[in-house]
Formats: C-alpha cells, sequence, structure tokens
C-alpha cells in the first residue's frame, strides 16, 4: 500500500502569513479614510486664521436661480469676477438685472463709496454703498462669518477643487451670518451651507449657499462662490478724477 504525502507549512508559519495579510489589509483600510481624523470646528479655525492673514484674492460669485424665476423689481446681482484686497477694497465685473433687462457694469469698492462704469462709458458715477446696485457686499467679512457660526458641520470627504485637494464640509449658517456676501437677507431660516478648504493650506477654496435670501427669491436659489490666486500684490484706487477713465490698477 502507497501513502501519499501532501506539503504543509508549519503552523508557525501559516499564522505569521494570516497576521501579515490582516496586518497589510487593517493599513490600507485607515490610510484611505480619515474621516474620524477631520475635525470641523478644527479645520475651520485653522481655516479663519488663514484667510486672515491674505492680502488679497480673486473671486467669481454667480446667483443661480429657476429659469421661470420671475425677475424682481429694481437691481439683481447675477455674477460678479474680480478682485480683493486686505482692507476690504473690491474691484469686479458685474452682470446685472435692471428690471429684468442684463447689463454689465464696471465696478470699484473704496469703504463707504462705489464707482460705477457702464460699457462704452467715459466716466464713472460716484454712489454711496448704501445706493449702490452691489450693495454693502464684503467677501471677506461674509466668509468669516460662515466660518465661525456654520451649524451642526459634516465632513463629507476630501475633493480636488482647480487642482487643490480639499477637505468638503456641509451645514447651515444663520442667516444673518451670510447677508455680507447675499447683500440683503429678510428671512429667519438658517441657509444650506458647504464649503471647501484646502487641505494643505486650509484657505476657503469654494462656498455654496441654498435658500432664498428675500421673500422675492425662489427657496431654491444658489449662490456660488469660488476663490483663487491668494496673496497676490494688488493695489485698488479710486478711478482718476472727474470724468477719467482711467480703470484702478494692479502690481505683481
Amino acid at each position: 500500500m502507497k501513502t501519499s504525502f501532501e506539503p504543509r507549512l508549519p503552523l508557525a508559519l501559516t499564522a505569521m502569513a494570516l497576521l501579515l495579510a490582516l496586518g497589510s489589509f487593517t493599513t490600507w483600510s485607515c490610510s484611505g479614510n480619515d474621516e474620524e481624523s477631520v475635525v470641523p470646528q478644527e479645520v475651520f479655525a485653522d481655516s479663519v486664521e488663514a484667510m486672515q492673514a491674505q492680502e488679497s484674492f480673486h473671486f467669481t460669485y454667480e446667483v443661480e436661480k429657476p429659469s421661470d424665476a420671475k425677475p424682481p423689481e429694481g437691481f439683481d446681482v447675477v455674477a460678479l469676477e474680480g478682485d480683493v484686497a486686505v482692507e476690504g477694497r473690491m474691484r469686479a465685473n458685474v452682470d446685472l438685472l435692471q428690471n429684468g433687462v442684463p447689463i454689465e457694469i464696471e465696478f470699484v469698492a473704496l469703504e463707504d463709496t462705489h464707482y460705477l462704469r457702464s460699457p462704452g462709458a467715459s466716466s464713472w458715477q460716484a454712489v454711496p454703498a448704501a445706493f449702490s446696485p452691489v450693495g454693502n457686499l464684503n467677501l471677506g467679512e461674509g466668509m468669516i462669518g460662515i466660518l465661525q457660526q456654520i451649524e451642526e458641520p459634516e465632513y463629507l470627504g476630501r475633493e480636488e477643487v482647480d487642482g487643490t485637494e480639499t477637505y468638503h464640509f456641509g451645514g447651515s449658517t444663520p442667516a444673518q451670518e451670510v447677508e455680507a456676501i447675499v447683500q440683503a437677507v429678510d428671512r429667519a431660516e438658517p441657509f444650506l451651507t458647504e464649503v471647501w478648504i484646502g487641505v494643505d493650506d486650509k484657505l476657503v477654496r469654494q462656498i455654496r449657499l441654498e435658500g432664498a435670501a428675500t421673500s422675492g427669491e425662489p427657496e431654491a436659489t444658489v449662490r456660488h462662490l469660488a476663490l483663487s490666486d491668494f496673496g497676490q500684490e494688488i493695489t485698488i484706487e479710486a478711478p482718476d478724477g472727474e470724468g477719467g477713465s482711467a480703470s484702478p490698477e494692479t502690481t505683481g
């Protein structure tokens, strides 16, 4: 009678191989999920400090409404693109609806005075901020308010924004804290909020606000704010004197 023998690994080697396999799996699983290590309040606090240290940034700001929304009377901001300097000065190209008719203007904000110029015009019009179609828009102040006051924040994972790895958060922000961004607010309910913050530099890259700011807006209104080009050397000054056509300068 022939007896066959099957090769077997020693028990100790088998156990060791199993432990190594389990160890490799555990390491892979932890490295792919940083949910437990990301604390929203800590990231927001770091972001406030990082944003307050910036001397300037470029921005795009868009207001998205349902296609069947009724145009409001007077001026309604549709989009802006421009630059903000640390002292709160801003310049931008602005898309507006004036009683439902689209128009474009050049815009410069210096403290309490705004300067406006329509395409083709040779002169600027100076108006108090309270009577400007852009109103008391203050993007820097508005972003800080959101970071400091966002409620029930939730970490939603990592996302790439324009080539930058970011933390994505959701939550809600009290209405009075977003007035510096939405310009005029008469609602009491908070705005649904999403924020994207750079993983490495803690700078805000995007903010999304959902909700009607005033009773005349649809509840499905969404405002998008995107930031880039932090820390560029920017000089924003008043246009040249009465009838002047020179635009504010950028240096750097």
